[in-house]
């Protein structure tokens, strides 16, 4: 799957596109694909403190945790 790109998309905020992403990155990594989530903005008002010190939505740090890396600001 080298190159290849999947995109979550939703009817509305809160219909589970970052649950949805984060299993499915899971299961890749599971299949040994190498796989990297990107959120491209976060609404929420909850926040993760990354190793840095910067702050990155609690959403996207879920996505990085389910693929097995430390969640990082893009």
């Amino acid at each position: 799957m080298a190159g290849k790109s999947v995109l979550f998309i939703g009817t509305s905020s809160d219909c589970g596109k970052t649950t949805s992403d984060a299993l499915f990155c899971r299961w890749l990594i599971r299949k040994g694909v190498k796989a990297a989530p990107f959120k491209a903005s976060n609404l929420s008002l909850n926040s993760c403190v990354t190793e840095d010190g910067k702050e990155i939505g609690m959403g996207q740090a879920f996505q990085a945790w389910a693929c097995g890396i430390e969640p990082r600001p893009t």
